[in-house]
This record gives C-alpha cells, sequence and structure tokens, in this order.
C-alpha cells in the first residue's frame, strides 16, 4: 500500500495582477460603471415619465370627482347681453335655459354709449378732421 497520496486539485486563491491584468480590469471597471450609470438614469426616466402619468391619471379624476359631487359642469354657453338705457340696467341671460345670470345698473361708461343696429357694437364719436385747404 501506498503511504503518500499526492492528487492535483483546483481552488480559488489570490493571485497578484499583471500591469495589463490591472488595465484591462480598469477598462471593465469604467464600462460597469458606465452601464449601471445609464441603467440608473433610464430608471430615473421612467420613473418621471410614470410620475407624470400618474399625476395626469389623479388630475383626470379629480375633475371628475368634482363634477360628480357637485352635480354641475362647467360648459360653454351662449349668453345674451343687453344694455337697457330704459331701465338703467345690464343684464346676462342664459339662452340655452334663459336663466337670468346677472342683472346690475348700468355704470358711467356704458350710460355715455348707444347701441348701433346690430346691438353687438358701440359707436364711438367720429374723430373730426381739419379740411384741407385749397393749394
Amino acid at each position: 500500500m501506498p503511504v503518500r497520496k499526492v492528487k492535483r486539485v483546483s481552488d480559488s486563491l489570490p493571485c497578484r495582477l499583471t500591469d495589463e491584468e490591472r488595465l484591462e480590469f480598469a477598462d471593465a471597471l469604467a464600462e460597469a460603471t458606465q452601464s449601471v450609470e445609464a441603467a440608473e438614469n433610464a430608471r430615473k426616466s421612467a420613473m418621471k415619465q410614470h410620475n407624470y402619468e400618474i399625476q395626469l391619471a389623479q388630475a383626470r379624476r379629480d375633475r371628475i370627482a368634482n363634477i360628480v359631487a357637485s352635480k354641475t359642469e362647467y360648459r360653454d354657453v351662449t349668453v345674451e347681453e343687453k344694455w337697457d338705457w330704459n331701465n338703467d340696467k345690464f343684464t346676462r341671460t342664459r339662452t340655452d335655459t334663459g336663466e337670468l345670470i346677472l342683472e346690475r345698473r348700468l355704470n358711467d361708461e356704458e350710460r355715455q354709449t348707444q347701441l348701433l343696429e346690430d346691438g353687438e357694437q358701440f359707436n364711438e364719436a367720429e374723430e373730426i378732421k381739419p379740411k384741407k385747404g385749397k393749394k
């Protein structure tokens, strides 16, 4: 029977790097660092986009919740505005329901104006231009 036994095995042990190996690892480290930074920046960008989308969804939800809670929604409605000089009154009336939404006295400026035939534009004093003399 043999007194000794010899066997070759592989084991992971510390080894000194050569200068060339150190440069290779330094390059690999730089690339790995850039990859990490790129991934982190991509995550931040994606988070910003997701946060923006969440904020839009929340704003829409809140707007709809307010409509439901108040049972009203603001919409563009045609309104008739009337200046009544005989009764010294200005009124605003909804044309869809006929509801009077504002009634007040005419202010000083309104009392001084007159409506044109179409009822939408105000007459303004015409500028008096001096006549040109004969040459």
